[in-house]
């Protein structure tokens, strides 16, 4: 489908993968893992601000949340 973005997840972060399907994956986007160690200052500012808003809790969900934000 020449026109389509293919969406994926964490599986297509794998060389193998890539390497087979290099034609059809040109484009993709596809997840993977949440890096807290990040220096990205968006992502900093995201964290601390979540870790704030609620007590210091692992923000798992929340990045999950944020990142689908930053796609759409």
């Amino acid at each position: 489908v020449p026109s389509a973005t293919f969406l994926g997840s964490a599986n297509w972060n794998d060389l193998s993968a890539l390497r087979l399907g290099r034609s059809m994956l040109e484009g993709a986007i596809f997840v993977t893992p949440f890096a807290e160690q990040s220096k990205r200052p968006d992502i900093q500012e995201f964290l601390k601000l979540y870790r704030e808003r609620f007590n210091g809790e692992e923000p798992s969900d929340g990045l999950l949340a944020f990142h689908a934000y930053q796609i759409a």
